[in-house]
């Protein structure tokens, strides 16, 4: 494939990532424009996000639009997750946790909607992985590295989506993170509606 400049960012990519980004981000915005309830919404998302930025297939999405909170997930695996995650990361200080900030909903609500995409060096310290909490939640289902997607709509947080990789798949990079924050908006305005 010839190579391209993206309207992601400014380095050249694959015409083919390129694309699959433009269509992502294209079917992203009349899906979330679309009046869809939440959950076919949730499970449109998980495959367009994919499209645009290949990830694990566990994934999910937390909905704070309301209570109660709502969350997604793509496959069994992701569903459980929830229940861990609460365990290991929403219940214990960044110290136990290896996260930089606390992640409960208190403070997910005040700190995640500042930006669009949090990188994984920013919500996790270094020793992150030599956590019970990464071991028991996070190292079974393959994930290593990730990005942290927050929706807001006129300052209100309206929740987030997890895009892990594994260790073995190259790490996010510009393009990819642009095309996140290009679709956010519009994910927000979905889940809003």
């Amino acid at each position: 494939a010839g190579l391209i400049r993206s309207g992601f960012g400014k380095a050249p990519m694959a015409h083919s990532d390129a694309r699959n980004k433009e269509v992502a981000l294209a079917r992203i915005k009349r899906l979330c424009s679309s009046g869809l309830p939440l959950e076919p919404l949730a499970r449109g998302i998980f495959d367009l996000i994919d499209d645009g930025v290949p990830h694990s297939p566990h994934k999910n999405l937390m909905v704070d639009c309301g209570e109660p909170r709502a969350y997604f997930g793509s496959t069994p695996e992701a569903v459980e997750l929830v229940s861990v995650h609460e365990r290991y990361f929403a219940q214990l200080p960044p110290e136990t946790s290896g996260a930089r900030i606390r992640c409960d909903l208190a403070t997910l609500r005040r700190v995640l909607p500042s930006k669009a995409v949090w990188r994984h060096e920013e919500l996790a310290r270094p020793d992150f992985y030599r956590t019970e909490g990464f071991n028991v939640a996070f190292r079974p289902l393959g994930f290593h590295d990730s990005l942290v997607v927050a929706f807001q709509e006129a300052g209100e947080y309206l929740g987030y989506y997890s895009i892990w990789r594994s260790p073995d798949q190259k790490p996010c990079n510009r393009d990819d993170i642009d095309f996140l924050r290009a679709i956010a908006p519009h994910i927000s305005h979905g889940l809003r509606a």
